[in-house]
């Protein structure tokens, strides 16, 4: 299906709130459906829902025309008409899926706005301690790995791993706990 077919499905089959990121099913009409039944089953079950359901990454999926869709992709495709190629939640997916949390980029920029992992225990991104009580910082852009070095203390080693994303130019929210 192409851009303005999936983006006029869209319209037809949900309301549509760019700026809060929320799509709501529409009431459907009998149409639609096989059967009267069927039909009224859905409508009491859906309409006027939020539509979709949170996949194990915490991203909200639609199903639309037989397909899943990640739903920030479809208020990306109302607001714009083209289906993005990749898709990056500036201040986070928890910050939701309104037009103002996201923003096209490629692959590569969408790596440099990650969040903190929960099994990192420093605290930094590209921060571990050793064996030897040291700390090393380390950063990877354009596929290559810098070393930035040992330190004594981790306050050392995060200064040296801000100041290497400010070089590779890293967003200002990369390694949010949120």
């Amino acid at each position: 299906m192409d851009d303005s077919s999936l983006r006029a499905l869209l319209f037809q089959l949900c309301e549509v709130d760019t700026q809060s990121g929320i799509l709501i099913w529409k009431l459907r009409l009998i149409h639609m459906f096989p059967t009267n039944r069927a039909c009224k089953s859905w409508n009491t079950r859906f309409a006027g829902k939020e539509a979709g359901s949170t996949n194990k990454r915490g991203y909200r999926e639609v199903q639309i025309g037989g397909r899943l869709y990640l739903r920030h992709r479809l208020i990306w495709l109302a607001e714009h008409g083209v289906m993005p190629v990749e898709i990056d939640h500036e201040h986070g997916a928890a910050a939701g899926d309104g037009i103002g949390n996201l923003r096209e980029v490629t692959q590569a920029e969408n790596t440099k706005n990650l969040s903190l992992q929960k099994r990192n225990k420093t605290g930094c991104i590209g921060v571990d301690r050793l064996a030897t009580g040291k700390y090393r910082a380390t950063i990877r852009s354009e596929n290559k790995v810098y070393r930035l070095g040992h330190f004594s203390t981790l306050d050392e080693a995060v200064a040296a791993r801000k100041a290497a994303e400010r070089e590779h130019g890293f967003h200002e929210n990369h390694g949010r706990t949120a």
